[in-house]
């Protein structure tokens, strides 16, 4: 998802939204704040840890992402996935 003004010379990213947001490199501002989580900001404040430091091994691989990947699938999760 992007956005783009004529003349304001920046193309803006909902980086979240790619399929690989880690790729992205040299972030120059952030817009659209005052609609942002209040406890956003806060995040880099918090005990941090690994997956496999809070779960058994055994647990991590039980684990399963039903985050619907895009707007044009008409059922989510399709059939195949469901278990």
């Amino acid at each position: 998802m992007f956005m783009f003004e004529t003349g304001d010379g920046f193309i803006d990213l909902a980086v979240g939204t790619m399929g690989s947001p880690n790729t992205v490199e040299l972030l120059q501002r952030q817009i659209g704040i005052e609609s942002r989580v209040h406890w956003f900001s806060t995040l880099h404040d918090l005990p941090e840890a690994p997956t496999d430091q809070t779960r058994e091994l055994n647990e991590v691989g039980m684990l399963k992402s039903w985050q619907h990947p895009d707007h044009d699938t008409e059922v989510w999760p399709p059939e195949s996935v469901k278990k």
